[in-house]
């Protein structure tokens, strides 16, 4: 399917390195370990260059990209000459402001990652920190130390000035040690992003497993949204805005990548799992490596594709725009989807509206719908009050 430029003549790029040198017990995300991928790195590769010559081809010769993403699994575990057909065509395509984000881990990064990406126009690092106890990484396989990840945040300060850190609250170990350590941490590193998740425990992970079994004891979720919270409110005091419902930034340096997707913005994504935006197709890339790797034969590497799902679109854009601090548009919901909707889809539109701005959880002002102050701390309910309201009003 072919796109015009003036349609989207600027799109981000997000880009799936599923390799890892071990894997985290709590991922999961479509990743395999260094020793699996051996005899797939170089196909894997040379079919990512095939994907995304695909799309390339499929614009015109003006498309640029306005935000890279490169993520994983872990992408600084590949050596970074492997990436060299991709940034290749990407480089030539970044606009004069792109943002271009590669995910690394202590572990794996050294000095000439970093400078080889730097000089293909990387201006933006993500390092998972997750705990700041050597026992609590330890417990969960992830393989690096306080100490380790330290020295290398130094190595990195060399090259670049934009870094996120990333944090997870809920993992097996005494919350409030947690936060201390935490707070100090990003107290001395002063970076300008941070991340902080909490935990699930995805069914069937090495993590799920061990806590089923008995074999370690997770916080609860109550006491895990609480601690987090106390961690949200010491970083407003550090300076750093709560810009989204896990995400905290200084000034200026929110996540542009991040903010095309609560946006229901235009991106491509490439690589295995990966899903996209484009025009009025979304879709999602296989998560089998085998069929993935098939994609020069086959032609086609989705698992899904969309066109113009209305209810899919508006349900997305209000789900993402509800974690957004400064919300969604009103106007916008309408103007994207009135043209498509029939009459009993526009009326349910306008009830699904009046519904939002006359309950608790929201406020409105001007054309902004948001999550009041309260619930966008303690959102669970407004999650689950817009997804009751939404499939009652458009799937009954």
């Amino acid at each position: 399917m072919a796109y015009k430029a003036e349609e989207t003549p600027e799109v981000s790029l997000y880009i799936h390195i599923p390799f890892c040198t071990s894997r985290c017990d709590y991922c999961d995300f479509t990743s395999f370990t260094v020793a699996q991928s051996l005899d797939f790195m170089e196909s894997y590769f040379k079919t990512l260059d095939l994907e995304l010559e695909h799309w390339l081809l499929s614009y015109d010769s003006t498309i640029k990209f306005k935000t890279v993403y490169i993520g994983g699994g872990t992408p600084s575990t590949v050596a970074p000459e492997r990436y060299a057909p991709l940034l290749r065509k990407i480089t030539p395509r970044l606009t004069a402001d792109c943002e271009f984000t590669c995910e690394v881990n202590p572990g794996s990064i050294d000095e000439h990652f970093l400078k080889y990406f730097r000089d293909a126009g990387c201006n933006r690092i993500s390092m998972g920190l997750q705990s700041p106890s050597n026992l609590t990484l330890c417990e969960i396989n992830r393989n690096q130390t306080i100490e380790g990840f330290l020295k290398k945040y130094s190595l990195i300060r060399r090259f670049y000035d934009n870094v996120n850190v990333d944090f997870i609250c809920g993992l097996p170990e005494g919350l409030e040690d947690w936060l201390t350590a935490s707070q100090q941490i990003v107290s001395s590193l002063q970076t300008e992003h941070i991340s902080i998740y909490i935990l699930e425990a995805e069914k069937e992970t090495p993590l799920s497993i061990k806590y089923e079994n008995n074999e370690i004891v997770l916080p609860s979720m109550q006491y895990a949204t609480e601690v987090f919270e106390k961690f949200a409110w010491s970083l407003k005091k550090m300076g750093y805005n709560r810009y989204e419902i896990s995400n905290f930034a200084k000034h200026g340096k929110a996540s542009r990548h991040n903010k095309v997707y609560w946006d229901y913005g235009q991106y491509i994504g490439i690589g295995v799992s990966a899903g996209g935006h484009v025009g009025n197709m979304r879709y999602v890339n296989t998560s089998s490596l085998e069929a993935y790797l098939d994609f020069p034969n086959s032609g086609s590497c989705y698992e899904s594709v969309e066109e113009r799902a209305l209810l899919s679109d508006l349900r997305e854009m209000v789900f993402m725009g509800m974690r957004y601090r400064e919300g969604f548009s009103k106007s916008s919901l309408f103007e994207r989807l009135m043209d498509d909707f029939n009459e009993k889809h526009y009326r349910d539109l306008e009830s699904f509206v009046f519904l939002l701005e006359s309950s608790m959880y929201f406020t409105v002002k001007d054309d902004k719908i948001r999550l009041n102050d309260y619930y966008f701390i303690h959102n669970r309910e407004a999650f689950e009050f817009f997804i009751e309201i939404f499939e009652r009003l458009f799937y009954v």
